[in-house]
């Protein structure tokens, strides 16, 4: 009986620990700030803040999405970038055991690709091609992430390469998401990101 009950409360235990550990959390609410930071190849400096926020949901083909709207408040001097009005991008995801997946609207019709492979495991790779997009997703391992909003444990390091050129590297924080992201382009700019508050929905 004491032998079943040891059993019992480490497989609760293991679930419960696994439930916690959500990395790519979906909720109709959850509202995700960054600073973001762009140095172009000579040396000019953007900064701005980001904002991603899940907004509702949708049936799409027959199957349920989530309704992603992200878009960046520039506070550049540039006037040019000053100027600039704040377009807001909205993307269908959703996510299943295996996957979280991505979608885009291109002239061929609707296309949805598996971002992440799920669950997420240090040493795992695979291939995503969306929109006639390729690139190569690595997750290189888990470690502690600091940023403006706090001190992250257990964050997964994901690198993506691209088949243009552009290398990514996302952090992802359980419960949270992306707490740090940043990028080289093949002109030689380079982009960070970087979590100042993450609000959670519903």
């Amino acid at each position: 009986m004491r032998y079943t009950l040891c059993l019992f409360i480490i497989a609760f235990c293991g679930n419960w620990a696994q439930a916690k550990e959500d990395y790519l959390p979906l909720a109709v609410g959850n509202h995700w700030t960054m600073a973001v930071r762009a140095v172009s190849s000579k040396g000019q400096v953007i900064t701005g803040t980001y904002h991603e926020e899940t907004t509702g949901t949708v049936k799409k083909n027959g199957r349920d999405y989530f309704q992603m709207q992200h878009w960046v408040d520039w506070k550049s001097p540039a006037a040019k970038t000053a100027r600039a009005k704040v377009v807001k991008h909205t993307a269908l995801v959703r996510k299943t055991e295996k996957a979280y997946y991505s979608t885009v609207q291109t002239k061929a019709g609707f296309e949805e690709g598996a971002i992440y492979v799920l669950p997420l495991k240090t040493g795992g790779s695979w291939h995503v091609r969306l929109a006639s997009k390729q690139r190569n997703i690595t997750v290189l391992g888990r470690g502690t992430v600091k940023v403006p909003g706090g001190t992250y444990r257990h964050c997964y390091h994901l690198r993506v390469v691209y088949s243009t050129g552009t290398i990514k590297n996302f952090w992802l924080a359980p419960g949270i998401g992306k707490v740090k992201v940043n990028g080289t382009y093949p002109d030689g700019h380079k982009t960070t990101f970087l979590l100042t508050d993450f609000k959670p929905g519903k």
